[in-house]
C-alpha cells in the first residue's frame, strides 16, 4: 500500500464543507467519488488536513491518499483525477509520501487568510469577501490582531465540545491590498470557527460596536463574550505546514 500527498484548491461556495456527509455535496465526498472511479475495486483511505466549514475556500488544503495501487502511474492518475473533478475543485499537486504520512495528524501549522471590503458591495467578489457596510479603524484592527500572537487559551470563544483550547499563534496581522482589508493568521492549530470569530470580534471593535478591551478579556480572563462569527466566504485556507 502506498501513500500520496495531494495539495488541493477549491471554491467552497457550493459545498457543505470538507468532511463527507450523507446526502449533501462536500469537497471530500466529490474527491472520494472521483478517486473511486480511478482505483475501482482497490481499497483506499482519503484524509484531509483541515475540515473547512460550509462556504470556506482553500488554496492549499492537503490530503493524504492511502491506496493499494493506482492502476496507472502517478502523473497519469493526477491528470485523470483533475479531468473527472468538477470546476470548483482542483488537485494542484500530487506526490508520493512517506508510508507513515497522515495529512491531519502530522500537520504542524496552518495559514489562513480572510478578505474584507468596507463601505461598499462588490458583486464580482461577493463569493470571496465579506462586504462590511461601514468603514473601519485600520490601526485598531492591527493593534488588536497583534494581541492574538503568542500562546493563549481560547476557551472563551470555544464552540462545541473540544477540551483543549490552547493554541499558539505565530502570526496575526492585517494588510491593505487595493480596496480590501486582508487578515492573515498562522498557528499550530485552530478551534472550530476560531478564525471567523476572531475576525468578527476585531471588525466589530474597529467599528466601535465592542469595547476596546474585548480581545484582552477573551485572551486573559476567559470571560465568554457574545459569540460573533464572520461570514464563511471571506475565509481561505492558504497553506498547511509539516
Amino acid at each position: 500500500m502506498k501513500v500520496y500527498k495531494l495539495t488541493i484548491e477549491y471554491d467552497g461556495t457550493d459545498f457543505k464543507g470538507w468532511q463527507i456527509q450523507p446526502n449533501v455535496r462536500t469537497v471530500q465526498g466529490v474527491l472520494e467519488k472521483a478517486i473511486a472511479q480511478l482505483v475501482r475495486h482497490n481499497r483506499f483511505r482519503f484524509v484531509g488536513a483541515s475540515r473547512t466549514d460550509t462556504g470556506v475556500h482553500a488554496e492549499g488544503q492537503v490530503a493524504s491518499l492511502r491506496v493499494d495501487t493506482l492502476r496507472m502511474d502517478m502523473p497519469q492518475f493526477h491528470y485523470a483525477l483533475n479531468q473527472i473533478l468538477p470546476p470548483d475543485v482542483y488537485v494542484r499537486s500530487m506526490e508520493e509520501a512517506d508510508p507513515k504520512f497522515h495529512a491531519r495528524f502530522q500537520a504542524r501549522g496552518k495559514l489562513y487568510r480572510y478578505r474584507l471590503i468596507t463601505g461598499r458591495r462588490s458583486p464580482i467578489r461577493r463569493r470571496f469577501v465579506w462586504e462590511y457596510p461601514r468603514e473601519l479603524d485600520f490601526e485598531l484592527l492591527q493593534s488588536v490582531a497583534k494581541q492574538i500572537e503568542g500562546t493563549h487559551d481560547f476557551r472563551a470563544i470555544l464552540v462545541g465540545e473540544q477540551k483543549d483550547a490552547v493554541c499558539s499563534i505565530e502570526m496575526s496581522q492585517w494588510a491593505v491590498e487595493g480596496d480590501e482589508l486582508v487578515y492573515f493568521i498562522k498557528g499550530n492549530r485552530f478551534l472550530y470557527k476560531m478564525v471567523r470569530i476572531l475576525v468578527a470580534t476585531m471588525v466589530e471593535m474597529a467599528a466601535g460596536h465592542l469595547p476596546a478591551d474585548t480581545m484582552t478579556l477573551i485572551l486573559r480572563s476567559k470571560i465568554r463574550p457574545k459569540i460573533l462569527v464572520a461570514p464563511p466566504q471571506g475565509l481561505t485556507l492558504m497553506q498547511v505546514f509539516y
